[in-house]
């Protein structure tokens, strides 16, 4: 999960594509199939580029993105309408059933996908 955009007014240090895929290949290199969540359009597009064909990269289609992110303007005032609220539901669902997360813990978004997914894959005793 890489956010940027207007959550830049949450938090200083953002979570970069560069470091994301550096996280990924030092310590996953078996891992092909990435879920990838963002607000970023660039972000989506500087992916598939930076990873190649060796990698499949899924997101949530027709999710709303825009080059940098959500606009600062929109700080606390996201669109809530269905299409929005069913990306949101996708973004979660790919994220906590994935095998790896990487992103950072800041994010409520992230963080909320985070202990879903470890209550998913978490061992029964």
């Amino acid at each position: 999960h890489i956010r940027h955009g207007d959550k830049i007014h949450e938090t200083p240090k953002l979570l970069q594509l560069e470091s994301a895929v550096s996280i990924l290949k030092q310590y996953w290199p078996h891992v092909k199939k990435v879920f990838l969540a963002s607000d970023d359009a660039q972000v989506i597009s500087d992916a598939k580029k930076v990873l190649g064909n060796n990698y499949t990269i899924k997101t949530t289609a027709d999710e709303k993105r825009w080059i940098g992110g959500t606009p600062e303007v929109n700080f606390n005032e996201h669109v809530h309408d269905d299409d929005a609220v069913n990306a949101v539901l996708d973004d979660i669902s790919g994220l906590a059933s994935a095998p790896v997360l990487i992103g950072a813990t800041h994010s409520n978004f992230f963080y909320t996908a985070f202990i879903m997914n470890i209550n998913l894959h978490a061992k029964l005793l």
